[in-house]
């Protein structure tokens, strides 16, 4: 007897597998079938929307099979007028980006030249403290400076070296 109940166990044990087996076939069938579908409805711009989720806020929505979906009619992924809007706006975003990059161009060169003035200015300076008799060219003539040129002269480059330091 003991033998028949061992039997009789095995075979609950095999029943149960089986309906478990079956069970999860049913299940990926439905979602198979449902994957067939999608839900179609109208959004508040009038534009006819396909999605694989039903919209949540109580619209009219209409389940349809896939294969009758358009591929490029007025969905949420082929209106001409979004495409060009989308286009127009790319181009914007572009253009932005172009402009960015010359202006940090544009902003490199100024810095370039901007060092090249500071240093001319610090050699000037350093001429002005060091020597007394400074020439400068005025009409395509050499002439000498005189000592209160020379000092407004050093007031100047000063100034000048400090909007370079602030830099």
């Amino acid at each position: 007897m003991p033998m028949e109940t061992i039997t009789l166990k095995k075979g609950l044990l095999g029943l149960g597998f089986l309906l478990t087996i079956f069970s999860g076939f049913a299940h990926i069938s439905a979602l198979a079938e449902e994957e067939q579908y999608m839900y179609r409805w109208i959004d508040d711009n009038g534009t006819v929307t396909y999605s694989q989720t039903s919209p949540t806020d109580g619209r009219e929505v209409t389940k349809v099979n896939k294969a009758s979906v358009p591929k490029y009619e007025n969905t949420q992924f082929g209106d001409k007028k979004d495409w060009s809007e989308q286009e127009k706006a790319m181009q914007r975003r572009l253009k932005a980006e172009k402009d960015k990059k010359d202006n940090a161009a544009d902003d490199k060169r100024v810095k370039e030249h901007n060092k090249k003035v500071c240093d001319q200015m610090r050699k000037n300076m350093a001429v002005l403290e060091t020597r007394n008799q400074v020439r400068r060219v005025v009409d395509g003539k050499r002439v000498m400076m005189t000592e209160e040129e020379r000092q407004a002269m050093i007031v100047q480059v000063k100034k000048t070296l400090q909007e370079c330091d602030a830099k």
